[in-house]
């Protein structure tokens, strides 16, 4: 189940932050989280494949300098536009985002 999902997270800086402090929490020490980077459905498979691996790993960088937590602790995946939020608007913006999902070790 995602804790969280980030959507145009660049300009959520202050929800990052937020999050990243929620994430030292220590009842989640013994956990890893998992970062879905999605895409919209503008471009080619493989562009968007890349382009949310990318967002995935930016996301998962930003967390670390805020929360001080190991970069291990953060697992990136890119699903491409594989697994739309809005499938009705294939391009809209609620489709680029970024899924967190609490995982044990």
């Amino acid at each position: 189940m995602p804790i969280t999902t980030i959507s145009r997270y660049r300009r959520n800086t202050a929800r990052s932050t937020s999050l990243a402090t929620a994430l030292t929490d220590p009842r989640l020490a013994d956990k890893r989280f998992v970062l879905f980077g999605h895409t919209d459905a503008a471009g080619s498979d493989a562009y968007n494949l890349e382009l949310s691996q990318r967002r995935a790993e930016s996301l998962a960088g930003a967390l670390v300098r805020a929360s001080g937590l190991p970069r291990g602790r953060f697992v990136t995946s890119g699903r491409g536009e594989r697994d739309l939020k809005n499938p009705y608007d294939p391009e809209g913006a609620e489709n680029r985002r970024v899924q967190i999902l609490l995982v044990g070790r």
